[in-house]
């Protein structure tokens, strides 16, 4: 987990992480629309591939808001073995995830 340390004042502070909260729902927001629309793809053509993206795409979403401590914060914050874990283990899913993106691609 990182803990970043500053020092300034409490409402810049505050200001500082909801823009960074803000921004990260964005992303994750852009990351949901892909996975719905390449999932109403897969079920529409019934090819393999694009429900290999779907799990691609939800694994980098999951990876990226473990990098940022929002899964910790939000989907298991009574947990931090799990979360030591996952700090590996989210990594190699995407890997394999992609792997079988594109091998079926």
């Amino acid at each position: 987990m990182l803990v970043p340390v500053t020092v300034g004042h409490v409402e810049k502070t505050f200001e500082k992480i909801a823009t960074n909260d803000l921004i990260f729902g964005l992303y994750i927001g852009l990351i949901l629309v892909m996975v719905l629309y390449n999932l109403f793809l897969y079920f529409s053509t019934k090819e393999i591939s694009y429900f290999y993206y779907v799990l691609y795409m939800v694994i980098v979403g999951v990876q990226q808001a473990q990098l940022q401590g929002y899964t910790f914060r939000f989907l298991w914050p009574n947990t931090p073995t799990l979360n030591n874990y996952a700090a590996f283990l989210i990594p190699f899913f995407n890997g394999i995830a992609a792997l079988e993106f594109i091998r079926n691609f």
